[in-house]
């Protein structure tokens, strides 16, 4: 079912990771069958908008028991292609780079972090959570060679968007960018941003409201 994604509307497959966490939650709780209503609650939308999703992509919950957590998880898992590997490389081995190597998630995602790339000489050959830095240089090759199809951009402003153009031309269609900067592609390139400046101005803002109701 992989790959069928694009059937769907772009704001039920952006629910859908939220989906998969809740449920996985409540997998791991031992739950078997959960209910529209307990759905939605966890959601924060309606019960009649989470059996909406749902008849989307034709799963039907039991009358009076509800969803079965482990076979709607199941269908959330091809529909997101969670189970193939994909290959993938880490562009900067700072510390934003090193962090995003141990992430459990990448992996549980099917992304294959295979190795690090660098422009800072010091680093080239240095193994990293058991991952080898390499040469900015040698990425091309490096690509065609282990089939690299992802990328993680956690490098500084300057060039990303240089870099990501460069290596998408060896083959990467799938980028991870924690960088504030915006960039096109000619080819079929899908990119997701990851603002964590945007996260923080939200948060400063909410503190700011919480702190102005207690004055």
């Amino acid at each position: 079912m992989s790959g069928q994604y694009r059937d769907y509307p772009k704001h039920l497959i952006r629910k859908l990771p939220r989906y998969y966490r809740y449920l996985n939650e409540q997998k791991q709780l031992g739950r078997e069958y959960i209910s529209s209503n307990e759905l939605a609650l966890l959601m924060g939308i309606s019960p009649s908008q989470v059996r909406q999703d749902f008849n989307r992509f034709l799963y039907n919950g039991y009358h009076g028991v509800g969803y079965n957590v482990s076979a709607i998880l199941e269908q959330i898992t091809e529909l997101l292609d969670l189970k193939t590997k994909k290959n993938t490389i880490i562009i900067g081995a700072g510390n934003l780079g090193q962090s995003l190597s141990n992430y459990d998630e990448l992996k549980n995602c099917g992304f294959e972090i295979k190795a690090f790339f660098d422009i800072n000489p010091k680093l080239t050959g240095a193994v990293i959570n058991g991952i080898k830095v390499f040469d900015m240089d040698k990425i091309g090759e490096y690509i065609e060679a282990e089939n690299i199809v992802a990328a993680i951009l956690a490098l500084p402003t300057e060039g990303t968007s240089e870099i990501a153009r460069k290596i998408s031309e060896y083959g990467v269609t799938m980028f991870l960018n924690f960088n504030p900067v915006f960039f096109e592609f000619e080819r079929d390139v899908f990119i997701e941003n990851v603002h964590i400046d945007d996260n923080l101005m939200m948060l400063s803002y909410k503190g700011a409201g919480e702190r102005n109701d207690e004055k």
